[in-house]
């Protein structure tokens, strides 16, 4: 008797266990899944925004020019200028951006992998332990009062 209800413990254990490794399991598959799409969707609108915006500076740097260069009496010199203005506004950045660059796109990407929202690894193991804790307390009641009838 002792050592079947040992044995149906210890059983009992073991499945909770294994249930325990596989929420564990599902949980970081769905949120793996999450971070990828999160990346994905984020990655296709800086393309898409990116593409975009660079189209806009394209045609308005060649329209620009063109302006510029009709002033100045020659449309070479207006490109030549515009193109000045690009590479010494890339100086700037290599210079003083880089930076500020980098840590927009860790911050950004930050927000991406750590919701705020989601519970950490500990609090998803402490709330399984509490569920797993009430549903035993709970069985106990249930034996115990079940034996009194």
């Amino acid at each position: 008797m002792l050592f079947n209800n040992l044995s149906n413990k210890l059983q009992e254990i073991v499945i909770r266990f294994e249930n325990f490794i596989e929420s564990n399991i599902e949980y970081y598959k769905l949120r793996a899944f999450k971070i990828s799409m999160k990346m994905i969707v984020a990655l296709i609108n800086l393309f898409i925004f990116g593409g975009l915006s660079l189209f806009i500076l394209v045609f308005l740097s060649i329209g620009f020019a063109l302006w510029l260069g009709e002033i100045i009496g020659n449309s070479y010199a207006g490109f030549l200028l515009i193109g000045a203005f690009f590479v010494l506004l890339l100086l700037v950045m290599l210079i003083f951006g880089r930076k500020l660059i980098e840590k927009l796109i860790i911050q950004n990407f930050s927000e991406i992998l750590f919701d705020d929202e989601e519970l950490t690894p500990e609090e998803v193991i402490e709330k399984e332990r509490n569920r797993l804790h009430n549903r035993t307390e709970d069985e106990r009641y249930r034996a115990d009062t079940s034996g009194r009838r």
